[in-house]
């Protein structure tokens, strides 16, 4: 997956995520509310700054070390987000 697709997908399950739907009590109508695209970007970008955060952490004792190439890519994939 090229870094502009997944920035994409990231955008696409934010918006799912983060959408909700609100049915009133008395009745049957349905509203959904959808976050603008600002928004849906800024929680992509959370959640790869997370994921580059997580690369060479100590988890229990252990060091977990990240190629070079995973870390450009996700990079990209943060630009790539920030250029939506």
């Amino acid at each position: 997956m090229t870094p502009k697709e997944k920035a994409k997908e990231l955008v696409e399950k934010a918006k799912k995520a983060s959408s909700y739907q609100y049915q009133e009590y008395a009745g049957a109508h349905y509203t959904w509310f959808e976050h603008d695209i600002d928004t849906l970007r800024l929680i992509a970008l959370i959640t790869v700054d997370e994921i580059l955060k997580s690369f060479g952490t100590l988890t229990n004792g252990n060091v977990f070390y990240t190629t070079f190439n995973a870390i450009e890519y996700y990079k990209e994939v943060k630009q790539e987000i920030i250029n939506l």
